[in-house]
């Protein structure tokens, strides 16, 4: 009845309902800004957090000798012998003479193994063997058996998965059946030994019944060396054999510090440097508007979605503004990079007496690199490189560039 008498009396009951629910509401819709804004903050750390680890990936390649100190390698007679180098091998010239190439044990029919006009369905019928019996073998010492009633591919197929270390294949159309071993070298081998049908191997496949491989004879600097394989690393170089050499005849395989590739690795280091860093100081000065404050669900609703939008992407901006995670991460990139390494020796202890610099102070530490320096750098001491990012010391004032900011963009990461 009262509220009755209210609606009669002309007040607007709806409009006060409204705002006193509006004013009960103003406390969780704050709170629910609050929690929105935290989450979008949350989101700007792991965005940054993944960019800093994505870099810290890319620091750890920069400890590498094959990234620090790239090789390039040149052979005389590739057709005989090639080789490569991951890094770490003396800047020499090596001398190699190839006598016998490293050889698998191979196991081939001698002949045609039936009568064309023979059926081929199966062993029983190609051969003339009973039905459904079951023969036994010993490969390298596994078992296989084999139905008289199945084929010869099944039966190659058979020896396939015994684990004997084999690759066998009936071809239909040669009638012939082919074992090769699946390794190279004296240890190699295609042994049907102490099998129970040892006839059907010799006589109705025509096989021998063991043979062996070889292994290469390499005459390296001088010194007679024997391997398993044709491919094989000896003192940091990774050789091929390909073919054997005359007699007295020898390739050389030249080792040199490729200067190309090295100068191509410090502007790619430079760049993700830059990169990273630029992202990290672009967060901080980012600008945050106060007066855009997450949406609340009623001002949601009076909105377009181009609206909600525009203005969300102005709320999300700045919301790491002078954060001092972020800063502290820029001042320990910097650090890394500027302070000279300690412990090494000759002229080229710091970056920038390679090449390479910071910008102007506005630029907030970006890295500049003078190539003509950094190849005299390189010609005068191939080490130069490897030295200053590549070094492991026992302070953080010995370590190389690369081993500091791999340890500082960890702390960095564990703070984010």
């Amino acid at each position: 009845m009262r509220i009755y008498g209210l609606s009669g009396s002309g007040m607007d009951i709806d409009g006060m309902v409204k705002d006193l629910m509006k004013a009960a509401n103003t406390p969780l819709n704050k709170l629910n800004q609050q929690k929105t804004s935290l989450q979008w903050k949350r989101d700007d750390y792991t965005s940054i957090y993944n960019t800093v680890k994505d870099f810290r990936n890319t620091a750890f390649n920069y400890k590498l000798d094959k990234t620090l100190s790239p090789q390039k390698v040149t052979s005389s007679n590739e057709s005989a012998v090639v080789a490569t180098t991951s890094g770490g091998a003396a800047a020499v010239s090596h001398t190699v003479e190839v006598a016998a190439l490293a050889t698998g044990a191979t196991a081939v029919s001698s002949g045609t193994l039936t009568d064309p006009a023979n059926s081929k369905t199966s062993i029983a019928s190609q051969f003339s063997l009973a039905a459904d019996t079951t023969l036994a073998f010993k490969v390298n010492g596994k078992d296989v058996t084999i139905n008289t009633n199945q084929s010869l591919n099944e039966f190659a197929a058979a020896l396939n998965r015994s684990g004997a270390g084999v690759q066998a294949t009936y071809d239909s159309t040669a009638d012939r059946m082919y074992i090769y071993s699946s390794t190279t070298g004296s240890a190699a081998k295609v042994d049907f030994t102490g099998s129970s049908d040892l006839s059907f191997i010799t006589n109705q496949l025509k096989l021998s019944t063991s043979s062996a491989g070889t292994d290469a004879s390499v005459k390296i600097d001088g010194q007679s060396i024997t391997q398993s394989s044709n491919s094989f690393s000896l003192a940091g170089v990774s050789y091929t054999l390909k073919s054997t050499t005359a007699a007295g005849n020898s390739v050389t395989i030249g080792v040199s510090t490729d200067i190309d590739q090295t100068v191509d690795n410090i502007k790619s280091f430079i760049e993700s440097y830059n990169a990273t860093l630029k992202t990290i100081n672009d967060k901080l000065s980012e600008v945050h508007s106060r007066s855009y404050t997450p949406l609340t669900a009623d001002q949601r609703s009076s909105m377009s979605d181009s609206e909600i939008t525009a203005w969300e992407k102005i709320a999300k901006t700045g919301l790491l503004n002078n954060d001092s995670i972020l800063r502290q991460a820029v001042t320990n990139m910097r650090n890394s990079i500027s302070n000279p390494v300690s412990g090494i020796s000759g002229s080229y202890t710091s970056l920038s007496s390679i090449g390479i610099t910071t910008g102007a102070y506005t630029e907030g530490g970006k890295l500049y690199l003078d190539e003509t320096k950094l190849r005299k750098a390189l010609q005068e001491d191939p080490s130069a490189v490897k030295n200053l990012f590549g070094t492991d010391g026992t302070t953080a004032a010995q370590d190389g560039i690369a081993q500091r900011l791999y340890d500082s963009l960890k702390g960095t990461m564990n703070q984010l």
